[in-house]
């Protein structure tokens, strides 16, 4: 105690001098106030007072300084002036602790500084027990006193508005109802010492913290769509109307939550525009995203690249049961974001919710929306701190065939003339009950012209035309005209609709031992550390998710199935696999472009489709065939999915407790979160949490001995000490935000990240593979020590007997190996290492095993 008084003593007797003014001001004000109040009232107050506070005060001072002691609290006096001064002549004899290094020169007034705080606080909460203020009086109090950083209570340094904002934050982030915040809150409050200003309910604290409310809250009726009284909730013109036909709709006020966000990631905005600006006209890029494909290059030709580009998603989620009740999302993504933090849930913005039982009419749900979007556009965005302004563009929208029928106003993915790129009609088979839609060699497209012309026919006759049924209320304000702006979406299309309905087909004709032979090997496969989610057997497929379903796809099908069925229907499905991976995030260049290749392997597999597989040429099969024109219009299918969609709305829709009022805690929360991430820009705007380094220091003498490291020390370093002091060892290693373990990690537990490909030149595209040893550093570089794997044939020898083999090979090697691991090691530079590696153990020969690099490290997971 002596210590911190020695410390601090300038700042605490600046605020005792502060605190002293205040006093004499309020003593004299109260003192007229209370001078004609009988006693008996005073005496009551004051004996509600000694019980809530007076003990309360003595236990915390008791910790610190002398106790403050009375002989009977609960005695008569005459007013409450008298009561002080009992107080202050107790104490005044006993010479409190807290002043004993104050001089005796000093006046009264400053001997007793603290008294003074103690009567304040009796002061303070005999007139709040006198004087009824209403709660918004005390908001506005409250506020003014923690506007100017005041100290939660004297003996901490904590400020009051730190102290909220991680109140809330552990609120949030224990996901507890409102009635049990409000009881922590109490309860916090009434342990800490007196005075304090700590907020007493939990909309002061909201308050303290700066939450705005940024929706709007509108309810309709459904039967005849006129908005009805918030309070009553009942439609009076509609005879048939109940419950069921309410709908809520909650607009956002989007143009400062969008402004939030831009101003804390401005940074990252100005820094990834100039590279767009920077590689606009270059075709090799390395990041194929949104930016660099073609349809973004003719926004910047079109407009001055001072703006920001928004992509529109639609989706749905049912959030009671019983109730059939449903939320809808209309959300936001900034294009001019790198795709890691684009696809953040925090840094995609809400535009409107939806939440009804009912699916959403567009026009009644999005009508003001799009209006307020239309202002947006007209008036731009400023950021005030940065003194820049930005105009605001409208790319597209992505969503799953059900969102986009409703956003489009088309017909459903059942239906003929379905496809949004083409006039494919299809045809129904009466023996699956189920539209087909068999290859077609030549499609007949849509272009801008004839699908606005169709879309305003369909809106004035009120007919089906080429699927049209109405216009789309997006394509007034559309920046990239309809269809090119729809973008599909992998995710549904090929990984929960096409690729799952085929593995379940072929897992039919297995035998059961095989196939839990299989689902054994899917289950424990072994993935790099950062990989959420892994595999799961065939017979979990009802319950699979869709990032399982990719990790299947893209790198377990083929090691695990190629010897257990029939090598021209394995050679088929590569066909599928080898497409869908070029287009998800492959720059590899191999007799032509990517999309081209790609094209050709996908209508390849859709055009003998029904030699192996029975009523499966649906809707979800067809846009395949489109996948190729949208990679080069909109960028790879790692940058346009809706995994970030759907983890959003999956959190939003959790920000609930109870069964009533859904839409009003859903929206709550959404405005504390709002506040809260405009304050932390640390988690939802950095990249890497972790800078570029060498991490966990290791000593062992065996590496020292190791021969290939004293062979290269020798050969690289010019320095006359020792090895022992000049080189030093690391078992894990962060090169460009990627972590690498090696084999010396041992807390690594089932993950493989020390499996690798590297380039054997940083000059070259020539690529090895091996295993990281260890990691080691000399004054100049650092280094890893990697034992070798050689390459023992092509992954395309499995397929030489298929009829797919000369389109096939040239794709396959790209994407998987056949590696048998040597005891050759090699000394690289950190700086070679590539890529991470997935191994699957190779049933054919057991002294080897399949390795495929990894595909994208940006997706969203």
């Amino acid at each position: 105690m002596d210590d911190w008084l020695a410390s601090n003593i300038d700042d605490e007797i600046k605020f005792a001098l502060e605190k002293r003014t205040q006093y004499n001001a309020q003593r004299n004000a109260i003192r007229k106030q209370t001078a004609g109040i009988d006693d008996h009232v005073i005496s009551l107050a004051y004996s509600d007072i000694s019980n809530k506070n007076l003990n309360s005060t003595n236990y915390v001072e008791s910790m610190d300084i002398d106790v403050i002691a009375f002989e009977d609290t609960r005695k008569s006096s005459s007013s409450t002036i008298s009561i002080a001064q009992q107080i202050m002549k107790r104490n005044t004899s006993e010479s409190s602790y807290y002043l004993k290094n104050q001089s005796d020169d000093d006046d009264d007034d400053n001997d007793e500084l603290f008294l003074l705080d103690a009567y304040n606080s009796l002061i303070n909460s005999d007139t709040s027990d006198i004087e009824d203020e209403d709660e918004e009086q005390q908001q506005q109090k409250h506020q003014l006193i923690t506007n100017d950083g005041q100290r939660l209570h004297l003996f901490t340094n904590k400020s009051t508005f730190e102290v909220c904002d991680q109140l809330i934050k552990l609120f949030r982030d224990s996901q507890i109802s409102k009635a049990q915040a409000r009881r922590f809150l109490s309860f916090i409050r009434g342990i800490l010492p007196i005075p304090n200003t700590l907020p007493n309910s939990m909309n002061q604290l909201l308050l303290t913290l700066g939450v705005k409310n940024y929706f709007t809250k509108r309810v309709i009726c459904s039967i005849c769509g006129i908005d009805l009284d918030a309070k009553s909730n009942k439609c009076l013109s509609c005879a048939n109307f109940d419950k069921s036909n309410i709908i809520f709709v909650y607009d956002t006020h989007f143009a400062n939550i969008l402004t939030l966000i831009i101003t804390r990631l401005f940074k990252y905005v100005q820094d990834y525009k100039e590279k767009i600006l920077k590689n606009a006209d270059n075709d090799n890029n390395e990041v194929h995203d949104i930016p660099f494909a073609s349809t973004y290059r003719e926004l910047l030709r079109k407009y001055k690249n001072n703006f920001i580009s928004l992509l529109f998603h639609v989706d749905g989620i049912n959030l009671c049961k019983s109730t059939k009740l449903k939320m809808w999302l209309f959300s936001s993504s900034i294009i001019e974001l790198p795709p890691i933090i684009r696809y953040r849930r925090i840094n995609m913005p809400l535009i409107s919710v939806w939440i009804a039982r009912q699916e959403p009419d567009m026009k009644l749900w999005l009508a003001s929306s799009v209006q307020m979007l239309k202002s947006l556009k007209k008036n731009g965005i400023t950021i005030e701190n940065q003194f820049t302004t930005f105009n605001v563009l409208y790319y597209g929208v992505i969503g799953d065939c059900p969102a986009l029928r409703l956003i489009l106003n088309f017909i459903g993915h059942g239906g003929y003339y379905c496809c949004f790129y083409c006039y494919t009609k299809g045809h129904h088979v009466q023996e699956c009950r189920k539209r087909q839609y068999s290859y077609t060699e030549m499609l007949n497209m849509r272009d801008p012209q004839s699908f606005g012309r169709n879309a305003e026919v369909a809106e004035a006759r009120g007919l089906n035309v080429y699927g049209h049924i109405g216009k789309s209320i997006l394509s007034d304000i559309l920046d990239v005209p309809l269809p090119i702006s729809v973008l599909c979406d992998y995710q549904h299309v090929s990984l929960l609709r096409h690729f799952r309905d085929v593995v379940k087909a072929l897992s039919r004709s297995l035998l059961p031992k095989v196939r839990k032979t299989i689902d054994q090997k899917l289950r424990t496969q072994t993935f790099p550390h950062f990989f959420n989610r892994r595999m799961r057997g065939i017979e979990d497929f009802s319950f699979i998710k869709a990032s399982e379903l990719r990790n299947l796809l893209l790198y377990g099908f083929l090691p695990n199935f190629y010897n257990v069925l029939p090598i021209d229907q394995m050679a088929h499905i590569s066909l599928f696999i080898c497409g869908v991976r070029l287009l998800h995030n492959s720059r590899e260049k191999f007799g032509g472009p990517v999309n081209v290749i790609a094209d050709r392997l996908l209508k390849l597999y859709y055009k003998h489709h029904s030699l192996y597989y029975s009523y499966l040429e649906n809707f979800v099969l067809h846009l395949h065939s489109h996948f190729a024109e949208n990679y080069q219009r909109h960028g790879a299918l790692c940058y346009v999915n809706t995994f970030a969609q759907e983890d959003l709305i999956g959190y939003i829709a959790s920000n609930r407790n109870g069964t009533r009022y859904l839409g009003d805690l859903i929206m709550h929360y959404y405005n504390i979160d709002v506040c809260l991430n405009s304050f932390d820009s640390s988690s939802s705007s950095s990249i890497s949490s972790v800078c570029d380094g060498p991490l966990d220091f290791v000593c062992d003498r065996k590496y020292y001995e190791e021969n290939s490291i004293l062979e290269h020390h020798v050969r690289t370093c010019s320095c006359s000490l020792p090895i022992e002091l000049c080189i030093k060892f690391y078992r894990r290693y962060v090169n460009n935000g990627l972590m690498f373990h090696s084999l010396g990690y041992h807390k690594r537990g089932l993950s493989n990240s020390y499996l690798i490909q590297y380039l054997n030149d940083l000059s070259k595209k020539d690529f090895s593979f091996g295993e990281i040893i260890i990691f080691f550093q000399d004054k100049l570089n650092a280094y890893a020590l990697i034992k070798q794997y050689h390459v023992k044939h092509s992954f395309s020898d499995y397929f030489k007997r298929s009829r797919y083999y000369q389109t096939l090979c040239s794709p396959i090697d790209v994407f998987f190996f056949v590696l048998t691991p040597t005891e050759t090691y090699v000394c690289i530079r950190v700086k070679q290492i590539f890529k991470h590696c997935i191994a699957f153990l190779n049933d054919d020969d057991d002294h080897s095993m399949i390795i495929t690099p990894l595909s994208s490290y940006e997706e969203h997971d």
